[in-house]
């Protein structure tokens, strides 16, 4: 019975350590979602903000000719 009991304890110290690590990666998962996510509206951010240059020079110069 003795045996049945350490064989438990170290079953449920290894699920602890399992379920732990799993909490770990996520939070790094939900960190790293947050961060792509965040990069890539800068990039729209820049990409709309050089559209709306190329566009503007362009009617100055249409404008102009």
């Amino acid at each position: 019975m003795k045996l049945i009991k350490d064989k438990m304890k170290i079953m449920e110290s290894s699920m602890s350590k399992k379920a732990e690590k799993m909490d770990e990666i996520e939070t790094e998962t939900k960190t790293l979602t947050e961060t792509m996510l965040d990069k890539q509206l800068q990039i729209e951010t820049r990409i709309n903000d050089s559209y709306q240059e190329i566009v503007d020079n362009f009617k100055t110069l249409v404008n102009n000719v």
